[in-house]
């Protein structure tokens, strides 16, 4: 049975490291990219693409998996992200530029925001109904190993 959360990915940037280009990989892509991705859609009902511009839908197609890209519905948006989202359910956020004065105006921010150098993947908003992840495009390449670790524990998956 899959958890009753949203899930919005923000293409650019979250799900791409600039400048890569080894052997076996994707150019592009972040290391374990293809298994993050995977884990949203069997353990979540709705997985969202957020893009602002249609080269974006480029990098999704060299992930070169069809069957798991046409399980994720796109959004795309021409000023706001945030204006596309169901702030009435509960959902993760995945992205790599997060403007904080936002998530202060829409009183879901609590506390202080971490560095990312001191915490790379986490930042709080009311945890108990939205999570947000910030994944900078300089953030360790194996950063969405830790995200779904995270989420695993906090959705108790094993």
């Amino acid at each position: 049975m899959k958890i009753d959360k949203d899930i919005y990915v923000d293409v650019e940037g979250t799900l791409e490291r600039c400048c890569l280009i080894a052997d076996g990989k994707p150019e592009g892509i972040r290391d374990n990219a293809i298994e993050f991705i995977r884990f949203l859609v069997d353990n979540f009902k709705n997985v969202y693409w957020l893009t602002s511009c249609p080269e974006s839908h480029y990098t999704i197609l060299k992930i070169r998996d069809k069957e798991l890209i046409d399980k994720i519905r796109y959004i795309d948006y021409d000023s706001s992200k945030y204006d596309n989202l169901d702030y009435t359910r509960p959902f993760y956020f995945f992205d790599d530029e997060i403007e904080y004065t936002c998530w202060q105006k829409l009183g879901l921010l609590k506390g202080c925001v971490p560095a990312w150098k001191k915490e790379p993947i986490k930042s709080k908003i009311n945890p108990k109904i939205h999570t947000l992840y910030y994944i900078p495009t300089d953030a360790p390449m194996n950063v969405l190993t830790d995200v779904i670790a995270d989420i695993k524990r906090r959705e108790k998956i094993d």
